[in-house]
């Protein structure tokens, strides 16, 4: 039964949006009549194409995490208590509580009741659906697994989320005592440290060096801050040109592993997406070549990404994992 999309306006004089099934458009119609509706405009979900939705989503403003991980949730909890695909992404997309994700639950489903299958429908939509979570997707279908697999990527998610909001807090305060600290040094060299050297030079005594090396660099900040901002910005535009390039990202990779700090929430942050990835793919009858390939994808750090590489090398020579 094809699906239609329809703007309607109920008793109360508010507009209503949504996906329904009918054998015609007569019949959404007559649908709509019957809950009470007084039905603007009906189209089959499947008329627009597919470049015109595309141009619509991508004005939108993307699936947050947070809205990824729910929706992927609600889709696993669905279809495990054994509803359709077909039903369960209509009924995420009445409950939609945006826009923009009720029109991208429409166009995924009218792909779905096309013949496509979800993973294909997904990869319409890059942007808010990432290799990795399609790889997972079509893992599911493939095995018949897809509830139990989109249970575990919902898991996924959350965890990520939550491992990414630590990282955020551990770097936090660090970064606003940098920022306070060097405020506070500016406003010294350019106001307090003025007024110190029109005190001493009242006196007209022999300043000591330190303070003349003060006087000094309060003098160069107060006259030539601008071009030390225009220096960072064309310093900092240079590293991440050089960043850019296979080689130079490799050593720096291989040297934020040993940083002290910063090396440890990298290992940590990488090793559970690779770990719980490759625990996804293996649990959905991935074999185990191609679990660690699409595991390895998942990092970030070149550094790390290369020694999975060359794990899956042996692997394949016949190496036990």
């Amino acid at each position: 039964m094809p699906a239609f999309r329809f703007e309607a306006i109920d008793p109360t004089g508010k507009a209503q949006k949504g996906v329904l099934d009918a054998d015609s458009a007569r019949g959404a119609r007559a649908a709509l009549r019957g809950q009470g509706l007084t039905p603007l405009v009906v189209e089959p979900a499947a008329s627009r194409t597919r470049g015109a939705r595309q141009q619509r989503l991508a004005l939108g403003r993307k699936l947050s995490q947070r809205e990824q991980a729910i929706l992927t949730r609600q889709l696993a909890s669905l279809l495990i208590a054994g509803l359709p695909l077909g039903e369960a992404l209509a009924v995420l997309t009445e409950q939609a509580e945006r826009d923009y994700i009720r029109e991208l639950m429409a166009a995924i489903r009218a792909e779905v009741l096309g013949g496509h299958s979800l993973a294909s429908a997904l990869e319409q939509h890059p942007r808010d659906f990432p290799d990795i979570y399609r790889a997972l997707v079509a893992a599911g279908e493939h095995t018949g697994k897809l509830g139990i697999v989109l249970s575990r990527l919902a898991d996924y998610i959350e965890q990520r989320n939550a491992l990414k909001q630590k990282i955020v807090l551990a770097f936090t305060y660090p970064t606003i005592v940098t920022i306070i600290a060097f405020g506070i040094v500016t406003f010294l060299l350019s106001y307090v440290v003025p007024q110190v050297v029109n005190v001493f030079a009242s006196t007209k005594q022999q300043l000591p060096l330190l303070t003349i090396v003060m006087m000094a660099l309060s003098a160069f900040v107060r006259q030539w801050w601008w071009a030390v901002l225009i220096v960072v910005a064309l310093v900092s535009w240079i590293v991440r040109g050089i960043l850019r390039r296979p080689g130079p990202r490799l050593s720096f990779d291989r040297w934020l592993l040993t940083a002290p700090l910063a090396g440890k929430l990298v290992r940590g942050y990488n090793t559970v997406r690779f770990a719980s990835t490759l625990g996804i793919l293996s649990a959905a009858g991935v074999p185990i070549l191609r679990a660690l390939q699409a595991a390895g994808e998942t990092l970030s750090n070149k550094a790390m990404r290369t020694n999975i590489d060359e794990a899956i090398v042996r692997v394949r020579e016949g190496t036990s994992l």
